[in-house]
């Protein structure tokens, strides 16, 4: 990354928190927890596509629309499109300045030059009929670009090993969920989200994967949502220092994040 592009996400993520200020505090720890996430998106979408002139991006499922507002900020031309747009996510858009490019509906005939699925697909309980429209609202040449949790992050792979757990999310939020998307249905190790782009017309120009993980805002943000303030007890300081310390020491396939860049062909 270079350094005028990190100055300029920096004076980004500076503009977003102070234009949060009236925020609940829940909505900035949130965007202080994916910070890093976002920063690591935008390093792919300017992978595939380093000049924003006359290109247009499509923030599918974006939800609360913060990957809009930064490549709004970088010059790129972004519609935020989010079809179960709650209250709060409008909100969120108005205090951002990006309303008029926040949507829940979609013409059939548009097409993107770059479609991102930012920490959408892993919500999808059935997958092929989002997949086709991505494809549909895909440019020829278009790329898609997501970013997705690692089923086989290090966290994961030692309660699967320790035989704690047969899915990443708890069994509660599906007992107790109303609807299917609003919590994770289906994660992805990086050769499944391969597979993945391929199946559904893609052709996988970079697979990654990274740590996104901040320790600190995670730990504040999850703070924030429960009203804990009290000190973290020493068997929970200690499993925190032992998976940081295995955040930077294992290999890169164990981190947290995964990213795919995928291109759709040209029509023949």
């Amino acid at each position: 990354m270079t350094p005028h592009l990190s100055e300029s996400l920096h004076a980004t993520k500076d503009a977003i928190l102070y234009d949060l200020r009236d925020a609940p505090a829940t909505l900035r720890g949130m965007f202080l927890k994916n910070w890093l996430r976002y920063r690591a998106s935008v390093h792919y979408v300017l992978k595939a596509l380093p000049d924003p002139n006359q290109k247009r991006l499509l923030d599918y499922g974006c939800g609360h629309p913060f990957m809009t507002r930064i490549l709004t900020d970088l010059g790129y031309t972004i519609t935020g499109y989010e079809p179960y747009a709650t209250e709060a996510e409008w909100q969120t858009a108005r205090w951002l300045g990006v309303e008029d490019r926040y949507t829940t509906q979609l013409q059939a005939d548009q097409a993107y030059d770059l479609v991102l699925m930012i920490d959408v697909i892993e919500h999808l309980s059935v997958i092929k009929p989002i997949m086709i429209e991505i494809n549909q609202l895909t440019a020829p040449d278009g790329y898609l670009v997501l970013s997705t949790p690692n089923v086989m992050r290090i966290e994961m792979w030692l309660l699967f090993v320790r035989r704690r757990t047969g899915h990443p999310q708890p069994l509660r939020h599906f007992l107790e969920s109303n609807d299917n998307f609003t919590h994770h249905q289906r994660e992805f190790t990086q050769a499944e989200l391969r597979q993945t782009a391929r199946h559904f017309g893609y052709k996988v120009l970079l697979s990654a994967c990274q740590s996104t993980r901040d320790p600190k805002a995670l730990r504040d943000y999850h703070a924030l949502l429960t009203g804990l303030n009290e000190t973290p007890s020493p068997k929970s300081t200690l499993y925190n220092a032992v998976v940081d310390f295995l955040y930077r020491w294992f290999p890169n396939s164990l981190a947290n994040n995964l990213f795919l860049i995928g291109q759709k062909p040209a029509t023949l």
